[in-house]
Protein backbone atom coordinates (compact mmCIF):
# COMPACT_ATOMS: atom_id res chain seq x y z
CA UNK A 1 0.00 0.00 0.00
CA UNK A 2 3.23 2.68 0.68
CA UNK A 3 4.00 2.01 -2.86
CA UNK A 4 0.64 2.89 -4.32
CA UNK A 5 0.16 5.95 -1.59
CA UNK A 6 4.13 7.11 -2.95
CA UNK A 7 3.41 6.88 -6.26
CA UNK A 8 0.25 8.37 -6.11
CA UNK A 9 1.96 11.32 -4.71
CA UNK A 10 4.58 11.39 -7.39
CA UNK A 11 1.26 11.52 -9.64
CA UNK A 12 0.02 14.73 -8.07
CA UNK A 13 3.04 16.46 -7.87
CA UNK A 14 4.13 16.21 -11.06
CA UNK A 15 0.37 17.47 -12.56
CA UNK A 16 0.75 20.56 -9.96
CA UNK A 17 4.03 21.45 -11.64
CA UNK A 18 2.88 20.72 -15.11
CA UNK A 19 -0.24 22.75 -14.90
CA UNK A 20 1.40 25.65 -12.92
CA UNK A 21 4.49 25.69 -15.24
CA UNK A 22 1.94 25.66 -18.37
CA UNK A 23 0.14 28.25 -16.94
CA UNK A 24 3.43 30.65 -15.56
CA UNK A 25 4.55 29.98 -19.68
CA UNK A 26 1.17 31.04 -20.66
CA UNK A 27 2.04 34.22 -18.52
CA UNK A 28 5.60 34.66 -19.53
CA UNK A 29 4.62 34.88 -23.32
CA UNK A 30 1.86 37.14 -23.32
CA UNK A 31 2.36 40.20 -25.54
CA UNK A 32 1.01 43.23 -24.17
CA UNK A 33 1.85 45.05 -26.87
CA UNK A 34 0.12 43.39 -29.23
CA UNK A 35 -2.79 41.60 -27.08
CA UNK A 36 -4.43 43.39 -24.24
CA UNK A 37 -4.73 42.06 -20.48
CA UNK A 38 -6.13 40.13 -19.09
CA UNK A 39 -4.77 36.83 -20.55
CA UNK A 40 -7.92 35.07 -21.32
CA UNK A 41 -7.58 31.57 -18.47
CA UNK A 42 -10.40 29.06 -18.64
CA UNK A 43 -12.16 29.32 -14.94
CA UNK A 44 -12.04 25.29 -14.70
CA UNK A 45 -8.07 25.63 -15.28
CA UNK A 46 -8.14 28.30 -12.83
CA UNK A 47 -9.97 25.89 -10.30
CA UNK A 48 -7.92 22.90 -11.29
CA UNK A 49 -4.72 24.73 -10.89
CA UNK A 50 -5.90 26.47 -7.58
CA UNK A 51 -6.90 22.85 -6.44
CA UNK A 52 -3.77 21.50 -7.31
CA UNK A 53 -1.82 24.19 -5.28
CA UNK A 54 -3.65 24.11 -2.24
CA UNK A 55 -3.33 20.49 -2.16
CA UNK A 56 0.18 20.54 -2.61
CA UNK A 57 0.52 22.88 -0.17
CA UNK A 58 -0.98 21.52 2.62
CA UNK A 59 0.14 18.38 2.16
CA UNK A 60 4.02 19.61 2.23
CA UNK A 61 3.13 21.50 5.20
CA UNK A 62 1.72 18.74 7.00
CA UNK A 63 4.27 16.14 5.33
CA UNK A 64 6.88 18.50 6.77
CA UNK A 65 5.45 18.94 9.84
CA UNK A 66 5.09 15.18 10.85
CA UNK A 67 8.79 14.79 9.70
CA UNK A 68 9.87 17.42 12.13
CA UNK A 69 7.91 15.61 14.77
CA UNK A 70 9.47 12.50 14.33
CA UNK A 71 12.09 11.12 16.86
CA UNK A 72 15.43 11.59 15.80
CA UNK A 73 18.40 8.89 16.60
CA UNK A 74 18.83 10.18 20.60
CA UNK A 75 14.75 9.25 20.96
CA UNK A 76 13.61 13.11 21.30
CA UNK A 77 12.01 15.52 18.70
CA UNK A 78 11.76 18.76 17.83
CA UNK A 79 8.14 18.86 19.42
CA UNK A 80 9.60 18.20 23.08
CA UNK A 81 12.94 20.08 22.71
CA UNK A 82 15.40 17.44 21.88
CA UNK A 83 16.57 18.82 18.87
CA UNK A 84 16.81 22.05 16.95
CA UNK A 85 14.87 22.93 14.15
CA UNK A 86 17.23 23.78 11.84
CA UNK A 87 19.51 20.56 12.14
CA UNK A 88 15.91 18.73 12.25
CA UNK A 89 15.28 20.20 8.35
CA UNK A 90 18.60 19.38 7.30
CA UNK A 91 18.29 15.73 8.53
CA UNK A 92 14.82 15.32 6.50
CA UNK A 93 16.40 17.43 3.65
CA UNK A 94 19.80 15.40 3.45
CA UNK A 95 17.39 12.05 2.98
CA UNK A 96 15.52 12.31 -0.05
CA UNK A 97 11.83 11.23 -0.52
CA UNK A 98 8.43 12.19 -1.90
CA UNK A 99 8.45 14.34 1.00
CA UNK A 100 11.84 16.33 -0.28
CA UNK A 101 10.50 16.49 -4.06
CA UNK A 102 7.45 17.78 -2.80
CA UNK A 103 8.94 20.45 -0.89
CA UNK A 104 11.42 21.83 -3.32
CA UNK A 105 8.69 21.65 -6.31
CA UNK A 106 6.25 23.56 -4.11
CA UNK A 107 9.49 26.25 -3.19
CA UNK A 108 9.66 26.35 -7.14
CA UNK A 109 6.47 26.91 -8.28
CA UNK A 110 6.28 29.28 -5.59
CA UNK A 111 9.15 31.42 -6.54
CA UNK A 112 7.79 31.26 -10.47
CA UNK A 113 4.57 32.62 -9.48
CA UNK A 114 5.75 35.23 -6.91
CA UNK A 115 8.17 36.60 -9.70
CA UNK A 116 5.46 36.28 -12.30
CA UNK A 117 3.21 38.88 -9.99
CA UNK A 118 5.83 41.18 -9.51
CA UNK A 119 6.91 41.37 -13.08
CA UNK A 120 3.50 40.78 -15.29
CA UNK A 121 0.76 41.29 -12.38
CA UNK A 122 -1.49 42.65 -14.59
CA UNK A 123 -1.77 40.02 -16.92
CA UNK A 124 -3.76 37.33 -15.30
CA UNK A 125 -4.35 38.05 -12.00
CA UNK A 126 -6.99 34.85 -11.24
CA UNK A 127 -3.81 32.43 -11.64
CA UNK A 128 -2.23 34.72 -8.79
CA UNK A 129 -5.10 34.58 -6.62
CA UNK A 130 -5.92 30.99 -7.08
CA UNK A 131 -1.81 30.05 -6.06
CA UNK A 132 -2.47 32.71 -3.10
CA UNK A 133 -4.97 30.15 -1.95
CA UNK A 134 -1.93 27.40 -1.73
CA UNK A 135 -0.44 29.56 0.39
CA UNK A 136 -3.32 29.33 3.25
CA UNK A 137 -3.52 25.99 2.16
CA UNK A 138 0.29 25.30 3.25
CA UNK A 139 -0.67 27.64 6.81
CA UNK A 140 -2.88 25.15 7.07
CA UNK A 141 -1.23 21.80 6.80
CA UNK A 142 1.64 22.82 8.78
CA UNK A 143 -1.33 24.29 12.00
CA UNK A 144 -2.64 20.74 11.79
CA UNK A 145 0.82 18.97 11.67
CA UNK A 146 2.15 20.57 14.79
CA UNK A 147 -0.75 21.52 16.41
CA UNK A 148 -0.32 19.73 20.11
CA UNK A 149 -2.54 17.06 21.28
CA UNK A 150 -5.45 18.55 23.76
Amino acid sequence: MGTVVRWAAIVFVFLFAVVWLVLSWQVLTFDQVTQKPPLAVGSQLVVVAGFLATTVGTATAGWLGIEIQKPTVNGSSVAEGGVPWAGRLKEIFANFSVVTASCWTYLAIALIVLLLTIFKSDVAPQVYQAFMLSGLGWLAGAFAAVKPPA
